[in-house]
């Protein structure tokens, strides 16, 4: 992810959008059942098939993260005091339907 300029007062966006899927041991047998056992294998009908199959059965999530209380004046501070040798990095952490955000200066050089 990176960040322009012009995209807020800050130049970093005040939010994220994020979304995400979670597999199961079930989903996967029925994905291997239902799709992986034909003989059309990758052809035109059977990714549409597989689309669809994405779409309907498996559970998808997103979340808006405001991202104003993660990513603080102090730690752009931090990164802008050595842009050359810093970088902000924002970790996110899934885990089924709940996601997680934490921002970090890491040194790079």
């Amino acid at each position: 992810m990176s960040f322009m300029p012009g995209d807020s007062k800050r130049a970093v966006p005040s939010f994220v959008d994020i979304e995400w899927t979670v597999e199961s041991n079930e989903l996967r047998a029925e994905m291997d059942r239902v799709l992986y056992s034909r003989a059309d294998k990758f052809s035109d009908a059977w990714m549409k098939d597989f689309n669809a199959f994405m779409k309907t059965k498996v559970p998808r999530y997103t979340r808006r993260i405001d991202l104003t209380p993660i990513i603080t004046p102090e730690l752009l501070a931090k990164v802008r005091a050595d842009r050359r040798g810093s970088l902000l990095k924002l970790i996110i952490t899934f885990n089924n339907d709940q996601v997680n955000i934490k921002a970090e200066v890491e040194k790079w050089r």
